[in-house]
């Protein structure tokens, strides 16, 4: 009874509570749910290609290009505006709402007032957006997009696979289920155009490459046919500089084979150094102990060391003896060829003759580098692909009524301390009044008892007062006036 007189005045704290609680809770429909799904594509990381500035191909670096990489690029682009477009014009996400009723009303209302409560706070102004605005804003607003991360083992919680895994949202399961499903869809053809535009821009670069070296073929062929025309230079003596050519190109090839013949004989003659320094068998002895006896155990088999330097000189030996050949082959054609000596003319001739032949050769390169990436543009494939379609959410993510219920739990309980606080301050000052004693055999005492004071207990017991006792004497009397009157008292009796 103590404790509930106690909590009495206290009653107001979990009533505001729950009251505050159950309408934040209500009040909490008003907001329009969201709901989120999700689904996850597939990174070729070893089909993709990016294009320098040039307009090459940077396959060569692609030991350099992580998953990190990847998935981050492609989550920019899943997350930009352009896709949140493609997402409201395939899903019609801008459409008028059609929806009725006073329900219906008053969720418009509470929406239009928190978008613009919110942007009042934030900039100070309220600004009118377009329904089509709003649709993008949602759509981008509601998408994420990031890498699959390890789950197990010791780089659990680091990203290290090529998997994107999509996120979108809306006000209904389905409607988030179709966003994840487009923007999927639109990030492959994305991803798709890009590879083919890309790939369509170098087939491009190169093709102007290819016209501009034969422009340069057809001038230095040209400029020849104007030399020879010029100078009077007969077929016998071009084809007597082009011999001269031919000689040069023999002797360049004679100098290379012979440093490669001295170089593989310097290599043999160091593994043949090794070799006899080499064991071909490798002895291993095993002691075994059974606690009586010992025994050792001898094995000898080949060794790897001196199998691998032996297969090494093979090799060397077989590579020395095509050296030998080429060069005896090169030495002999020299020999057949006759070195003549060119006049000034023909000399001239053969260096306009010598930048034909690159010119030719640098149009042969490019004609065969544009082949390659044509066949590569028509066999080319999406650098995404779809691992699976997203699933309608069973519930929404948002908006989170739990914290809708602590919220009001924790103003409620505010206001409650509040209105308590200031109803004990209206209370008049004072005590409680005191309760009756319960004992009936109390006695009332109409002063204080002294040690001084004699009791007849004599006396009968009656109703009333039963002990009728003479207050105490003034101090100034002192202990003879008290003697006196007990005198007195006896003398009567």
């Amino acid at each position: 009874m103590t404790m509930l007189r106690a909590a009495r005045p206290y009653w107001r704290i979990p009533a505001f509570a729950l009251l505050t609680a159950a309408l934040a809770f209500a009040g909490s429909f008003l907001f329009p749910p969201t709901y989120a799904s999700t689904t996850r594509l597939l990174i070729h990381g070893a089909d993709v290609r990016f294009l320098s500035a040039s307009g090459q191909d940077t396959a060569v670096q692609r030991s350099l290009i992580d998953s990190k990489t990847l998935t981050e690029t492609y989550a920019g682009m899943a997350t930009s505006r352009s896709a949140a477009i493609a997402v409201v014009d395939e899903l019609h996400l801008d459409r008028p709402d059609t929806g009725h009723g006073p329900v219906h009303a008053l969720k418009s209302v509470v929406a239009w007032t928190y978008r613009c409560g919110r942007a009042f706070v934030t900039h100070g102004y309220c600004a009118k957006v377009p329904r089509r605005e709003r649709a993008i804003q949602r759509v981008q607003e509601g998408v994420s997009a990031a890498q699959l991360g390890m789950t197990s083992g010791d780089a659990a919680g680091r990203p290290g696979a090529f998997i994107l895994e999509l996120s979108g949202s809306g006000e209904t399961g389905e409607q988030a289920r179709d966003v994840t499903d487009a923007l999927a869809d639109h990030l492959v053809r994305m991803s798709g155009q890009h590879a083919e535009a890309a790939a369509a821009a170098y087939v491009s670069a190169l093709e102007k490459q290819v016209e501009a070296a034969g422009a340069d073929v057809r001038s230095r062929s040209a400029a020849v046919e104007r030399f020879e025309d010029s100078r009077g230079i007969s077929a016998a003596d071009e084809q007597q500089v082009l011999d001269i050519q031919a000689y040069s190109s023999l002797r360049g090839d004679l100098r290379g084979a012979e440093a490669e013949l001295a170089d593989s004989r310097a290599q043999l003659a160091s593994i043949d150094a090794v070799l006899g320094a080499t064991d071909a068998d490798a002895t291993s002895k095993q002691r075994i102990s059974t606690g009586r006896s010992d025994t050792t155990v001898q094995t000898t088999e080949g060794n790897p060391v001196f199998s691998a330097l032996q297969s090494q000189r093979n090799t060397l030996v077989s590579r020395i003896a095509g050296l030998r050949a080429r060069v005896s082959r090169l030495n002999q054609q020299i020999r057949d060829t006759s070195p003549t000596t060119l006049n000034a003319d023909q000399s001239e001739l053969a260096g306009l003759l010598k930048d034909l032949d690159l010119a030719r050769e640098q149009q042969a390169q490019l004609t065969g580098q544009v082949q390659q990436a044509r066949t590569q543009l028509a066999t080319d494939a999406s650098e995404l692909t779809r691992l699976d379609t997203a699933g309608v959410p069973s519930y929404p993510v948002a908006p989170k009524r739990y914290l809708y219920l602590a919220l009001g739990l924790l103003l409620g309980g505010l206001a409650g301390a509040g209105l308590t606080w200031s109803a004990a301050r209206r209370e008049p000052a004072g005590e409680p009044d005191e309760p009756p004693p319960a004992d009936e055999e109390t006695r009332w005492v109409p002063w204080e008892e002294t040690p001084d004071e004699r009791v007849d207990d004599t006396l009968p017991d009656i109703p009333g007062p039963s002990r009728v006792r003479e207050p105490a004497p003034a101090q100034a009397g002192g202990a003879d006036e008290r003697a006196g009157r007990h005198v007195d008292a006896g003398g009567a009796g």
